[in-house]
């Protein structure tokens, strides 16, 4: 039988030229696009029910499945601001035209095989944006980055919360007959506001004992899968997110003049109020808590796709009141299509995670040597 991408590949292709470009030129994803990529999708699958293409039970219901979980995470991911809508229904798009066989080599979250996409689509920016940060910082601001990350106290605090959150994460998926680092990573990332509220207030020193507690009482703590997991996530928690966003935050924003802001463009920074004075606070990206108390309890609600023209008005009339409030910290933006082409075709070429496909590569090579 005929490999089943072969039958997807010139959809897929179809969809990543079209929107790539469209995002780079225009800033937009076409609802066109999206809707040709789950027609044809639905097209082939009926195709091979007509006639009689051999496909599982098993294969149909997982399908099913994944593009159900798929959908609800792009909405979540949009309803916390952390992409457009455009981007989610890019991303379901994408997941109807790989088919889940092909996730042979990688299928890190139960049901949830396009979990894939996401980290191929995310590894490539992140490394994109990781250079870039490092091109463009000044040495004092990466030597006041590297001593606000990496302070002792700090440091300590953060590593003893990780330890005891990824501990009991693991002891609950353990419940359901798996162990998932890929999980537990993206669960800590999503929480990191209350790993922040935690590791900085009168529960340090509890924090200090459960871990303690932890490591002395289970010795699953010292296996090798733990502690290279482990190693991973707290590696993640301090490059991503306390080194590269500090860094990112001085040198991927722009100071813009109230005057000048226009719709669309994407704010770094959250406007509340402090004895009646407004107070601008940086954006942290993936804070449950700063998500709650941040951006819909402030001055307005801060989208995906940027400030609206009601926003632009009650800035104005603010600065209006506030003589002093006369600028707003606003992010500079990338094209977000082409990244998600190239995770797509990294999925496909890798038939999974790029991060498998290198491991599977590097111990076929030692092996022959």
């Amino acid at each position: 039988m005929v490999n089943p991408i072969y039958y997807f590949l010139p959809g897929l292709l179809i969809l990543g030229i079209a929107t790539s470009y469209t995002d780079i030129r225009e800033g937009k994803i076409r609802n066109k696009w999206v809707v040709f990529a789950l027609v044809y999708s639905l097209v082939l699958h009926l195709s091979f029910i007509l006639f009689k293409i051999p496909m599982s039970h098993f294969y149909i219901t997982q399908t099913i499945i994944n593009l159900v979980v798929v959908f609800i995470v792009g909405f979540v991911m949009w309803d916390f601001c952390l992409w457009t809508a455009g981007d989610g229904k890019l991303f379901l798009a994408y997941s109807a035209l790989i088919p889940i066989s092909i996730y042979s080599r990688a299928s890190f979250i139960p049901y949830f095989p396009s979990a894939t996409i996401l980290i191929n689509v995310f590894v490539p920016i992140f490394l994109f944006l990781f250079l870039n940060i490092l091109r463009k910082s000044s040495p004092r601001q990466k030597k006041e980055a590297f001593l606000k990350t990496f302070h002792p106290k700090q440091a300590l605090g953060l590593i003893s919360t990780l330890l005891v959150f990824s501990w009991f994460l693991q002891e609950a998926f353990s419940l359901f007959g798996f162990s998932n680092w890929v999980l537990t990573i993206i669960v800590m990332f999503v929480l990191f506001g209350v790993l922040e509220k935690l590791f900085s207030t009168n529960t340090t020193y509890f924090i200090y004992v459960l871990a303690a507690c932890v490591t002395i009482f289970d010795k699953q703590i010292l296996t090798s899968s733990f502690l290279k997991g482990f190693s991973v996530l707290v590696l993640l928690f301090f490059l991503l997110r306390t080194f590269i966003l500090e860094l990112g935050f001085q040198t991927f924003t722009n100071e813009v003049k109230i005057e000048n802001l226009k719709p669309g463009m994407i704010p770094a920074e959250v406007i509340g109020y402090e004895r009646q004075e407004p107070k601008k606070k940086k954006i942290q990206y993936f804070n449950i808590i700063q998500y709650i108390k941040g951006t819909r309890n402030k001055f307005f609600d801060i989208k995906a796709e940027g400030l609206t023209k009601d926003n632009l008005k009650k800035i104005e009339e603010l600065a209006k009141k506030h003589p002093d409030f006369k600028t707003l910290k606003i992010q500079q933006t990338l094209p977000f299509a082409p990244f998600m082409f190239f995770g797509a075709l990294l999925t496909v070429l890798c038939y999974g995670s790029v991060f498998l496909f290198l491991n599977y590569l590097l111990t076929t090579l030692i092996s022959k040597l």
